[in-house]
Formats: structure tokens, C-alpha cells, sequence
């Protein structure tokens, strides 16, 4: 008679804690396809539940709860899949800089922080900076044409260097099932002078277009918001990076 794996042979509880470290959907589903075990352990509701936290806040799981008290397995899963595949929260955003070298006390230049008003309640803040890249990636993003907006905050001291800085927003996709392995198959850039920004409402939160995309196959999604000029930047908060289908503006 065989004996069970050592992964299912763990307590229930410590069995989620190590799926919901496996949170890229596509993982979890390679997952749940060795054995049955495997596909008990992963379609549990507490472990889709969970992972909607994890990710993407209380809030979120709150707002869902609201509407009915009755979520099944299925209807949690298909609401982390989309979330997955259309919004990276602030916490899983990617970022580079570089900062001032002979600041004393503060080593805090590009933080995540939590902040009200929040969508997942933890933001990625700018204090202060020289060299900013800022990147994110969607997984399994279905075909159709997409919008790329951040989720942005300014503030009083909201600085992006002198009028001739130029801050770029860019965008490409690499099919998942390209005969060319990491094959970037389309990509498009939008260019912002630091007046775009200066202009937005102070401490409110605004979506900024970040161009537009054509996605013809199943795909992973880069985005990308970088700006290498010399000057110090500081004031600008980001909450978030969604892609938005043209077609159904409201899915997300």
C-alpha cells in the first residue's frame, strides 16, 4: 500500500500556507494535477479565500462577502484568476533606484507603506530618488485589446526634476506559447514631461494611461514605468498597475 507524500501528509493548515506561497493561478493548477490529494488540497474555499487576502487585501474579500455570503470554491478561484491577470498591487510591484548617498538617517527613498484610501491598503511611495524603474508583470492574460492605467497619488511636494525630465510608460507582451522562447512579440511606449503629473488633483488617487496593447495569443503582459534623469523625484504614491479590456471597461 503507498504511503501519502510528505506535502499531504502535513496538517490542513500548513498545507495552505505553502499553496498560497504557489500564487501564480497557473502554478496551482500544475499543482492540483499530480494526484487527487493534490486536487483536494488545492480546491478547498479557505485556500482561494485566503489568497484573495494575501494578494489583494481585506477590502477586496470584504466587497466579494457582501454580495453573498455563499462564495463557492469555484466562483473564488475564477475571482483570484481574474484579479491575477488584470492588477498587480503596490507589494508585488518590481522597483529599481538609486538615492542620495550621504543621507544620514532616513534610508527610506522608495517604500511601501500603508496609506488610507488604498484599494489593497499598501502603497509603493516615492519619497526621495535620483534613478526610478518601477515594472510589473501579468500572467495569463487572455486575448483582446488593454488599457494599462496606474493607480497614482501626488502630494504637495510632488517633484519630478526640471521641465525637460521625461517620464516613460511602456508595455509589451510575450506569448506564453511562442515557438520563440522569450520572444517579446509587441511593445509600445507613452512619454510624460513632469508638468502631466504636477497637474494631477494633490492626494487624490488618479489612473494614468499607460498605453494601449493588441493581444492576440494567451500572453504575460510587462509593464514598465521608468524615469533616469538626474534630478531628485519625490511626492508620488502608486496603489497599483490594472490592465482594463476596451471592450468590457467594468470587469475589473
Amino acid at each position: 500500500m503507498s504511503q501519502p507524500s510528505s506535502l499531504l501528509a502535513l496538517p490542513r493548515d500548513v498545507q495552505q500556507i505553502i499553496c498560497q506561497h504557489l500564487f501564480v493561478a497557473a502554478d496551482l493548477h500544475s499543482l492540483e494535477l499530480c494526484s487527487a490529494g493534490c486536487h483536494q488540497m488545492v480546491n478547498r474555499p479557505a485556500l482561494w479565500q485566503g489568497l484573495l487576502v494575501q494578494r489583494f487585501g481585506q477590502l477586496t474579500a470584504d466587497q466579494l462577502f457582501q454580495t453573498t455570503t455563499q462564495l463557492s470554491m469555484l466562483d473564488l478561484r475564477q475571482k483570484y484568476v481574474q484579479l491575477s491577470r488584470q492588477i498587480v498591487p503596490a507589494l508585488e510591484m518590481q522597483a529599481i533606484h538609486l538615492a542620495k548617498a550621504n543621507t544620514p538617517t532616513d534610508p527610506q527613498y522608495l517604500v511601501h507603506k500603508a496609506m488610507a484610501g488604498s484599494t489593497f491598503g499598501t502603497v509603493l511611495h516615492l519619497r526621495d530618488v535620483c534613478w526610478l524603474d518601477i515594472s510589473a508583470s501579468f500572467q495569463g492574460v487572455l486575448p483582446g485589446e488593454y488599457q494599462v492605467l496606474w493607480r497614482t497619488r501626488t502630494n504637495h511636494f510632488c517633484n519630478l526634476g526640471s521641465p525637460y525630465s521625461e517620464v516613460h510608460m511602456s508595455l509589451s507582451c510575450e506569448r506564453v506559447h511562442s515557438s520563440k522562447d522569450g520572444s517579446q512579440e509587441e511593445q509600445t511606449e507613452i512619454v510624460y514631461k513632469p508638468s502631466h503629473f504636477h497637474d494631477l488633483p494633490v492626494r487624490q488617487w488618479v489612473d494614468v494611461p499607460g498605453g494601449n496593447i493588441l493581444i492576440a495569443d494567451f500572453a504575460k503582459v510587462f509593464v514598465r514605468l521608468w524615469c533616469h534623469s538626474g534630478e531628485w523625484k519625490s511626492g508620488l504614491s502608486w496603489d497599483y498597475v490594472k490592465l482594463v479590456d476596451v471592450n468590457q471597461p467594468l470587469s475589473v
